[in-house]
Order: structure tokens, then C-alpha cells, then sequence
């Protein structure tokens, strides 16, 4: 199985919290799933090392490149999928990492927005971006109990979940299961006296 975990955010030794993210997604899917090739697919040329042997570390490159790189995997996982390329993947499996809740963060950044209409059309605009993204996806995860409660309930919402798939699974861990985040399954170490 090959799975593709597609970084919108910076890999290496200056990472903020997507390439974090995709980082460690990418390496806990190598080390759990032995039978999985796992490749990250980052913006930047990398400048740090695979830490497992099963994961390759490949810079994007153009839209062409990336398409290829979609093209070949069995799995593709990401914060989004661009929708226009979607239909060309129904064979594929699409994991959508939601670990932002993004409607509060539209709301805080629409306040700069004055113009009166201009608020509501843009936070509605990106609504429906998230709601595509949630319609796109076979499974989603997220950080935490009360963001799958809201992707959930978004679901819900939608009409992605009906009575046949609840009674299937109660728990609908099958679509939306939660991925801490920054927390590493080892204990830490101490390895230098830093005070």
C-alpha cells in the first residue's frame, strides 16, 4: 500500500505547526503499517532526514509533480484536497487531517473585513470550501474529542451520515477519529542539562 501525506507547510529545521503535523503523521503511519510505502510530499527542498526507513521525504514540486505523486499513491492524506482534481481519484482513499477548527478562525479573521455583505459572503465562502472537504473525504481526523464532536455534528449536517452508517458503527470511529497532536507515543528523555 502507498500511502502520500501531502505537507501544506513548510518540513525541516524551521517547521510550524502544518509541517509538524504532516511530519508526524507521516512517520507514526511508517512505523504502525508495515506493509506501507509512505511518502511526504513537502513545499520546501527537505533539509532534515527521514527518521524511518519506510518514509521518504520529496519536495512537491509543481502541480504536474504533485498530480504524479497522487497519481501513484493508494492513499493520500492532507488538510485539503484541491476539488478540481478529486473526480480523477475515486479509486483512491482520502484522509482529510482537520486539526484546526476553522470556522473560529474564519470568524477572527473576517473582523478586519468592514465592507457590509463582505463579512458574511467570505466566512460563508469558506464554509462551503469545508463542507466540500468534509463531502470529498472517506475518513477525517482531528486533535481532539471537541473537534470531532464539530466535524461531526458538520457531518451530520451535511447529510454524510445516515441511519445505515450509524447503525453500522454508533461510534462512527470509521469516519472521524481524533490524532492527537504533538503528543509521541515514547516517554521523554532527558538528554542534557539545559538549566
Amino acid at each position: 500500500m502507498k500511502i502520500l501525506v501531502l505537507s501544506r507547510g513548510v518540513v525541516g529545521k524551521g517547521m510550524a505547526s502544518p509541517g509538524v503535523r504532516s511530519y508526524h503523521t507521516a512517520r507514526v503511519l511508517a512505523e504502525q503499517i508495515p506493509e506501507a510505502e509512505v511518502t511526504l510530499s513537502v513545499p520546501n527542498e527537505p533539509d532534515i532526514e527521514s527518521p524511518h526507513p519506510r518514509l521518504k521525504i520529496v519536495r512537491t514540486g509543481g502541480t504536474l509533480s504533485g498530480f504524479r505523486q497522487m497519481l501513484q499513491a493508494d492513499v493520500i492524506v492532507s488538510r485539503n484536497f484541491p476539488p478540481v482534481v478529486v473526480p480523477l481519484f475515486f479509486k483512491k482513499r482520502l484522509a482529510l487531517d482537520f486539526f484546526t477548527p476553522f470556522f473560529i478562525e474564519w470568524m477572527e479573521l473576517s473582523k478586519r473585513l468592514t465592507r457590509r455583505g463582505q463579512r458574511n459572503l467570505w466566512v460563508a465562502s469558506n464554509r462551503h470550501y469545508s463542507d466540500s472537504q468534509l463531502t470529498l473525504a472517506d475518513f477525517v481526523f482531528c486533535s481532539n474529542e471537541r473537534q470531532r464532536d464539530l466535524w461531526i455534528g458538520a457531518m451530520a449536517t451535511l447529510g454524510l451520515i445516515s441511519p445505515e452508517i450509524y447503525g453500522k458503527d454508533d461510534s462512527l470511529a470509521h469516519l472521524v477519529s481524533v490524532v492527537p497532536y504533538g503528543v509521541q507515543s515514547g516517554s521523554p528523555e532527558h538528554k542534557e542539562q539545559v538549566l
